[in-house]
């Protein structure tokens, strides 16, 4: 049997704890808070309404009269009138010597705490806030943040993940549903996650040339060789471009301006 228990010291099911235990409780917030304020919302469009009789209102009479229609309160005759005013949007109350209102109040906004308790919750987990919630505002945050939890996997990849995969290997040889190990060593192979993307690598191409342009200009040489340049593009290098020998450009720039020097010097003088 194979564990998977990570944040266990000695990989039992009797030791560690659960990942999400420490996030719990601002998980549980982040409900009530979307809950409480959509149920707010519900609570405005429901149209509760308010009946304030005057003074002149006899209200002993208006109950006689709703006993006989067979309603044993007035409050029950009341609130079968406003459902069904709420049930239809061409609705119509009908009073007399009453003005209803309607009760409201302006919800408040959650976004604050919620994101308060969301924050708190991926502190928990170590997941940046914006790869579990996305994109925000900030790109160059979310950049950083790619990158730190891009690290935190490659780490988690090299650690636990690879031990789990070979013990889970060596299971199976166990059991001789595969078979064994030529040399008895097994080697992981894992992607790179830092890995620049295709448009960024072209940027470094972009890049590289430039520095060739400006050192080919100012020192008369280039830093780097065509299939450098290519190899940082993810291009396969291409035989037809050799790399460049700096001590021979050196050695021919050397030559080129001692002939120059040796052409001035015989040149003959001419007295004008």
């Amino acid at each position: 049997m194979i564990i998977l228990n990570e944040t266990s010291v000695i990989n039992s099911m009797d030791d560690g704890e659960s990942q999400l235990e420490v996030g719990y409780n601002d998980l549980i917030d982040m409900m009530k808070y979307s809950g409480g304020s959509a149920e707010g919302f519900l609570k405005n469009a429901s149209r509760q309404v308010h009946l304030n009789y005057d003074a002149d209102t006899d209200m002993g009479e208006l109950e006689r009269e709703l006993r006989k229609r067979g309603f044993e309160k007035p409050a029950d005759a009341l609130n079968k009138q406003i459902a069904l005013l709420n049930s239809g949007t061409d609705s119509a109350l009908i009073t007399a010597g009453a003005t209803a209102n309607i009760l409201s109040v302006a919800p408040a906004d959650p976004s604050s705490g919620w994101s308060v308790s969301a924050n708190s919750f991926a502190a928990s987990v170590r997941i940046p806030f914006t790869i579990i919630f996305g994109q925000q505002t900030g790109r160059l945050a979310s950049d950083e943040d790619k990158t730190d939890y891009a690290k935190r996997g490659m780490s988690r990849r090299n650690g636990f993940l690879s031990t789990l995969i070979k013990e889970f290997v060596n299971q199976l040889i166990t059991l001789k549903v595969i078979q064994p190990l030529v040399n008895g060593t097994l080697t992981l192979k894992w992607s790179d996650l830092l890995a620049p993307s295709q448009s960024e690598k072209i940027e470094l191409m972009l890049k590289m040339s430039d520095v060739n342009v400006k050192a080919q200009q100012s020192m008369g040489i280039p830093v780097f060789t065509p299939n450098e340049i290519r190899e940082v593009g993810g291009y396969e290098p291409d035989p037809d471009l050799e790399d460049i020998d700096i001590e021979e450009v050196e050695i021919d720039k050397t030559d080129s301006e001692k002939s120059d020097t040796t052409e001035k010097q015989e040149q003959p003088y001419t007295d004008k």
